[in-house]
């Protein structure tokens, strides 16, 4: 006597299909991971560049408030001071780099990246600079952003 029961069973068709909605299934993910990754690492360029201006700015604002004087005869992209120290400082934008750089003792010092454009807007009453307001333009790809600061030169009160 034969045994004719038959055992149940995928199918090759069944197989195959199966497979291929698991390899449209995972293309999509792939394609949302990479996006995600993508996005993720122009977030953090972005990011990276307002943190360094931001902390330029900390830094500008802090020479600033202590300098014992301010140039009043110079570009608006340019910033020049005596510290309270006696050295000289110098905070210029150049244009063709898109960087801020300090300049101090001589020699200069990138303080920052992705600047597209820097504004040192001075306020001078009775031939002294009396406050500073900063505007830094942040640049990555096409975001742009703005970080400011106004600051009174306390020994010019």
């Amino acid at each position: 006597m034969k045994n004719n029961i038959k055992k149940p069973a995928f199918t090759l068709i069944e197989l195959m299909m199966s497979i291929s909605i698991l390899a449209i299934i995972m293309v999509a993910v792939g394609i949302a991971l990479n996006a995600s990754v993508m996005n993720y690492e122009a977030n953090r360029d972005i990011s990276e560049a307002v943190i360094k201006a931001n902390q330029a700015i900390s830094r500008i604002t802090a020479d600033l408030r202590c300098a014992r004087d301010v140039q009043t005869t110079e570009p608006n992209n340019q910033c020049s001071m005596h510290t309270s120290d006696g050295s000289d400082i110098t905070y210029s934008f150049d244009s063709s780099q898109r960087k801020l750089y300090l300049i101090k003792g001589g020699t200069s010092y990138v303080l920052c990246d992705n600047i597209g454009s820097a504004v040192f807007d001075r306020e001078v009453s009775g031939g002294k600079v009396k406050s500073v307001q900063i505007i830094l333009t942040v640049t990555v790809g096409t975001f742009t952003q703005n970080a400011c600061a106004a600051v009174v030169i306390r020994k010019n009160m």
